[in-house]
């Protein structure tokens, strides 16, 4: 069975060794491979040039797949180089050495998580737009409405937080959408509902910093 390959993401690439990066793709060798020459490339590079061609790609000696010899100090050198989690994309904070990237990337959840939040926040945007059409034909009703909503919120925002294990600081930015609903949500615990009533957008309990938000995305 046929391992899955490990995509590398290295840090400061550019600032590594040309003596380390194969000159047919310019990337960092990938299975170094030497020839009888004495030149390294990566290993399918030079497997792929081989079909086309029956020489080295640097003095243009003779060169044969049988001759095929791994460069093992290259590849030494390689393996202390440090690379990012291929999850990085997904909020991963993770950096080490290039031998303990799969041991970290099999238990690694940044990317199953961020996906999981992803479509809890589509499916939160499609309730918006269900309650928005909901409270045009029923706008007496729409603080309830709000709050009904909010707690699909609070566990995007919470799902979040706990999805950076990896990061020191979790707070939010002022400016942070998900800053705002969780300003929402507080304002919501603290002034309970028992019964229908129209949002007084002058209330004192509500913080000054939301109220223009809310007035903003209540109108839109």
């Amino acid at each position: 069975m046929q391992s899955t390959k490990l995509e590398r993401n290295f840090v400061n690439e550019n600032l590594i060794s040309k003596y380390i990066k194969c000159i047919i793709c310019s990337a960092v060798f990938d299975e170094p491979t030497r020839l009888r020459c004495g030149h390294t490339f990566c290993k399918q590079c030079i497997s792929q040039w081989l079909t086309d061609h029956s020489t080295c790609p640097e003095c243009r000696s003779d060169a044969k797949r049988k001759h095929f010899q791994i460069d093992r100090i290259a590849a030494g050198i390689i393996s202390e180089l440090d690379v990012y989690c291929s999850n990085k994309i997904y909020g991963c904070k993770w950096k080490g050495v290039i031998d303990r990237l799969e041991s970290h990337q099999r238990k690694c959840t940044a990317k199953i998580v961020a996906e999981q939040l992803n479509l809890k926040i589509q499916s939160n945007q499609e309730t918006d737009e269900d309650n928005e059409l909901a409270c045009q034909n029923d706008p007496g009703n729409l603080v309830t409405r709000i709050n009904a909503n909010l707690k699909d919120k609070k566990e995007v925002i919470d799902a979040l937080k706990s999805s950076s294990e990896n990061t020191k600081d979790n707070n939010l930015e002022d400016d942070d959408p998900l800053a705002f609903l969780n300003q929402l949500h507080q304002f919501s615990e603290e002034n309970p509902l028992e019964e229908k009533r129209e949002i007084d957008f002058s209330d004192d309990d509500l913080p000054k910093q939301s109220r223009g938000r809310i007035i903003s995305q209540l109108n839109e």
